[in-house]
């Protein structure tokens, strides 16, 4: 079904015939249906039209596009399908065997996340398809964060508001220039039953986090279906309800991530307050956090200068409590903004997800202040990535076999030992017999 923004095909067939009506009729209350050059012209313009609307016409929104350009490149991203991935548990000995790791180095907070930026989608973004097979092997090359776009379904009847992902143009509240919409229950339904249903070797316990970056005009019906749609695909998977409406979001960071094994955190840009969804929010735009970054403002930061009129990550919001721009101000101001600013993500967990399908921004500067999800697309139509690595832009952080990856030490949370206090004197107080102090009567 083509929506606002899209040409269907009865409307292109329609569009060119009757351009060249137009022309017919115009030619004849000329006179001069019947000349030669005319007719040749007419047959020229007639061809053109008919060569444009071939071409166009593989950008229509119909089965068969879909199911081509879905094939077409799932064919491209097949590699993945033999991607030899370490598990959590194996990066965890590795660490602790090569690099001499301490466990208690290893808090949630302390790694980066493999990202899959808009996860469903097939790139390049105009006239992609969104389709489960793009989240499912995204799974397979590495990722272990996701983000996905959600919008209510406008269509009319029983599941309209429901949770669709789609890629809207940017800057647009309403024009979809992806080719399709997919129910979030596909997507979630596919990802679930590929990181827990397929029997592996070593990957089948590794933790996942989902971003639902709700977008448009939010609405309580949307957040009911989608708390529906959680209910019956990542419920067995959910956090206990400790961490139901973000209650133990200042927990999570802190603790070690094995414990997260085979568990899915779930994010969202809403607290949702008034709908049933808010129990499997386990963090949120509460208290103040600063979920999502904008690329450039946590660029600027690190740098040790703010980036001058950064927007907020999070739509509708400001990026945080830290100001966008210091140009101009002491280096020491600067370098205690960073500072600031690598102790708040340090305590929150936190993405870049720009709406970039180029994969054009560098990396760097939100690897540098300990940003833990920063979400690329996971690979193009025409270059594959050919292992999973931030390889594009100006840097390169590369995951190599793994899904997570271990911060330096400053951006780290490093767990203080509080020493035991000392013993006081005399603690066996004489077991038990006091011995009376000089010049004391004791009453009788």
């Amino acid at each position: 079904m083509a929506t606002v923004g899209q040409r269907s095909l009865t409307q292109s067939v329609s569009y060119y015939s009757g351009s060249v009506d137009t022309i017919l009729k115009s030619s004849m209350n000329t006179g001069f249906v019947t000349s030669t050059p005319f007719l040749i012209a007419v047959g020229i313009t007639l061809l053109i039209l008919i060569i444009v609307y071939i071409v166009q016409s593989f950008g229509f929104e119909t089965p068969a596009n879909i199911s081509r350009m879905e094939t077409q490149v799932a064919k491209a991203w097949s590699q993945y399908e033999s991607a030899q991935r370490d598990s959590l548990a194996t990066t965890l000995k590795k660490l602790q065997k090569n690099s001499g790791e301490s466990q208690d180095s290893f808090l949630v907070s302390n790694f980066y996340w493999y990202t899959a930026n808009m996860g469903a989608m097939f790139y390049p973004g105009d006239r992609a398809v969104i389709s489960p097979k793009a989240v499912r092997l995204a799974l397979l090359g590495g990722a272990r964060s996701f983000v996905f776009d959600i919008w209510p379904d406008l269509t009319p009847g029983t599941g309209q508001y429901a949770p669709i992902v789609q890629h809207v143009a940017s800057g647009s509240a309403w024009k979809r220039d992806s080719l399709n919409s997919v129910p979030l229950a596909a997507i979630l339904s596919v990802l679930v039953q590929e990181a827990y249903g397929v029997q592996r070797e070593s990957t089948n316990s590794d933790p996942l986090m989902i971003y639902l970056r709700f977008k448009g005009v939010p609405r309580k019906e949307t957040f009911d279906f989608t708390a529906k749609v959680l209910e019956s695909t990542i419920q067995p998977y959910r956090l206990d309800a400790s961490y139901n409406r973000c209650r133990g979001q200042a927990m999570i960071p802190i603790q070690n991530i094995a414990n997260f094994s085979k568990q899915i955190i779930v994010i969202s840009n809403v607290v949702a307050a008034d709908s049933v969804m808010g129990d499997y929010i386990n963090i949120g735009p509460t208290t103040g956090a600063t979920i999502e970054y904008n690329p450039n403002f946590a660029k600027g930061l690190a740098a040790n200068r703010g980036a001058a009129g950064a927007p907020g990550g999070m739509e509708g919001q400001g990026a945080g409590a830290i100001p966008g721009s210091v140009d101009g101000q002491g280096a020491g101001q600067a370098a205690g903004m960073k500072l600031t600013a690598i102790n708040a993500i340090k305590q929150n967990i936190s993405f870049v997800a720009p709406d970039d399908t180029t994969n054009g921004w560098d990396i760097a500067g939100c690897a540098e202040i300990g940003v833990h999800c920063l979400a690329m697309n996971f690979g193009t139509l025409n270059v594959p990535s050919t292992a999973p690595s931030y390889s594009t832009g100006p840097s390169r952080m590369t995951f190599n076999n793994a899904s997570f990856v271990l911060k330096p030490v400053p951006l780290r949370i490093v767990p203080q030992v509080i020493q035991a206090p000392s013993t006081p004197p005399n603690w066996k107080f004489n077991g038990g017999n006091i011995t009376q102090p000089p010049g004391i009567s004791i009453p009788q």
